[in-house]
């Protein structure tokens, strides 16, 4: 290849000097490098061509951007379920502490659960109104053997309840 070839490929007039020509092939160079460079940082290959750069940057930010958001997503519903749980398992626990010092029936005991999942000083306050275990009595007793309610009567029991009144 010829220098007068040489200067109309770096887009030089072909009365170019030799300074106008070493000029534009350091910044080629200086292009050269940055693509490399580039083209690294994106996840191509270092002899990545210009078009295959440019072809990441419009497609491939998207599509990790894209990635990225999917996974921030699984990760806020994963925080979110186990924040769930954690409320969950602290609010049975209160319910269990609550059925030693207080009678907690079982119709009031998911009504106490939900209101301390969301609100913790309320159900405290509802707690309060409850009746207080007399003398430590229930305490001593396992929460499963206390019957602290009746279940209603169905079928021929509830017939002969309602013929009774």
């Amino acid at each position: 290849m010829d220098i007068s070839e040489v200067k109309t490929r770096l887009g030089l007039n072909a009365d170019a000097t030799d300074e106008q020509v070493a000029q534009s092939l350091d910044g080629a160079r200086a292009i050269l490098q940055a693509a490399t460079a580039a083209s690294t940082k994106l996840g191509l290959h270092a002899s990545a061509t210009p078009a295959e750069i440019v072809a990441m940057l419009e497609n491939g930010e998207s599509a990790r951007v894209t990635t990225l958001r999917g996974k921030l997503e699984t990760m806020g519903q994963e925080m979110q379920e186990l924040r769930e749980t954690v409320t969950r398992e602290r609010s049975e626990l209160w319910i269990k502490d609550l059925k030693k010092r207080k009678i907690v029936n079982e119709q009031v005991n998911p009504v106490l659960l939900s209101l301390h999942m969301q609100n913790p000083e309320q159900a405290e306050i509802m707690a309060g109104s409850l009746e207080n275990v007399p003398c430590d009595l229930l305490a001593r007793i396992p929460l499963d053997v206390r019957a602290t309610t009746r279940k209603p009567a169905t079928g021929l029991a509830a017939e002969i309840e309602r013929n009774m009144v």
